[in-house]
């Protein structure tokens, strides 16, 4: 299970991501019960996102839905001192990273630790309710 915290703003995550449809659907009812679920290609074993038709390793339309583990390793981030978009401007500065989860699986979320993340770092997902009751994925230091 991971841990669901209130995003830092007091925003509407629709407006922030693309809308959730009936494709990503199983995804966020995971998350909102805490777990990480996403598509997992049945002839390859490989994890899917974002949802696809087919899988991008493959090409197999085959797919199940499958817990990916909530620990992962940064794989990448970057740091924004100024707010790419003036709503984001009262958390600057923060981080986003792109954390290795492992079956191909590489997520990007805000980095919640006030020291920014380092490549190899070890890291673990958190969820964060935004004001209308939408989930996005983040990640902290796995100490």
């Amino acid at each position: 299970m991971i841990e669901i915290r209130s995003a830092p703003l007091d925003l509407p995550l629709a407006a922030l991501a693309v809308a959730i449809n009936s494709d990503s659907e199983p995804a966020q009812s995971a998350l909102a019960q805490g777990r990480l679920t996403f598509q997992r290609c049945s002839q390859c074993a490989r994890f899917r996102c974002p949802v696809a038709p087919v899988c991008p390793d493959c090409g197999s339309a085959e797919f199940g839905w499958d817990e990916a583990p909530a620990r992962g390793c940064v794989f990448s981030f970057v740091t924004y001192t100024r707010a790419p978009l003036p709503m984001f401007q009262p958390i600057a500065p923060y981080s986003v990273a792109c954390v290795d989860m492992g079956d191909g699986l590489r997520l990007i979320g805000r980095w919640l630790d006030s020291t920014p993340p380092a490549i190899g770092h070890a890291a673990i997902a958190v969820a964060e309710r935004w004001t209308d009751g939408g989930l996005s994925i983040a990640f902290r230091a796995d100490t």
